[in-house]
């Protein structure tokens, strides 16, 4: 495991963007793995060690998360900026063509460049997102988003936290938890806080005011995907999934029970679904 950063530009500047990068650098064969909405790249250490003998394996920190900056212009958070940071970084490492796993956020990312870019992502994995997200499913995510930096008195009571906010992520283990607290915090003045940028929930909330429908992106993927839906996500209906194979019949989907939005991919048997699903396409 090793962490770079690049710089990307933005309408009013530029920042840097930190990444973990996993597996042979010199492996043509190349993941990229991106985050939901306040997390960051450490979340996918379990499968990236998990496939990082198939695979070199980019995980980024996207602008305002873990260990990359924060943005000085709320406004400038949104998904032009991610988009065009995630294609800097591609250019950067000089690839052309790669498989992409998203996590919420991550997967609308992955979406978007497969639309506007149909050479540049092979194999797209959507893990709990679709072409709809609801008012009511943003409203619960905009809820316990943090809109002011709040201070902890220990890494313990961040833990707390994490376990109460994310709950949806299933049944994970101690050890599991304690990585997800390990990564989502930093440390001033000896108060903890989390790793990432206030403004973003701001932003965010700004805009939960109607459904989000994606379909025209959706119609515009020509990648093969795959779909992980956690059966009792409020972000990802059986519905929308029914409608997206409509238009996408080869579309996989794996569902995963006793998990919301979004699963962990930290358990065995998400990390062999992905993993059985890369491999075997790829031979």
């Amino acid at each position: 495991m090793r962490q770079h950063n690049i710089t990307c530009a933005n309408p009013h500047g530029t920042h840097r963007i930190t990444y973990t990068e996993w597996g042979d650098a010199d492996n043509k064969n190349v993941l990229v793995c991106v985050h939901g909405l306040t997390r960051n790249g450490r979340d996918f250490d379990f499968i990236a060690h998990a496939l990082s003998k198939h695979y070199r394996i980019i995980c980024p920190d996207i602008v305002g998360r873990g260990r990359s900056d924060w943005l000085e212009q709320a406004e400038d958070y949104n998904y032009n900026t991610y988009v065009a940071d995630m294609l800097t970084l591609l250019n950067q490492l000089g690839l052309e063509r790669v498989d992409w796993v998203g996590t919420s956020m991550g997967g609308i990312i992955g979406m978007l460049i497969a639309a506007q870019q149909p050479q540049m992502i092979r194999r797209l994995i959507l893990n709990d997102i679709g072409a709809v997200i609801s008012q009511q499913a943003l409203q619960r995510i905009g809820g316990y988003l943090q809109t002011e930096q709040v201070s902890f008195d220990s890494l313990q009571e961040v833990e707390v936290y994490l376990r109460q906010v994310h709950a949806p992520f299933g049944q994970l283990s101690d050890e599991q938890w304690q990585h997800l607290t390990t990564h989502s915090h930093f440390e001033k003045e000896g108060k903890y806080y989390l790793a990432y940028d206030a403004k973003i929930a701001q932003i965010f909330r700004d805009g939960v005011g109607h459904d989000i429908e994606l379909w025209d992106i959706w119609k515009a993927v020509r990648a093969s995907v795959m779909v992980i839906h956690g059966l009792d996500s409020d972000i990802l209906t059986q519905e929308t999934l029914d409608k997206m194979k409509d238009i996408i019949p080869d579309l996989t989907v794996v569902h995963c029970v006793r998990v919301g939005h979004a699963p962990a991919l930290m358990t065995k048997e998400q990390i062999d679904s992905v993993a059985r699903w890369l491999l075997d396409i790829k031979q």
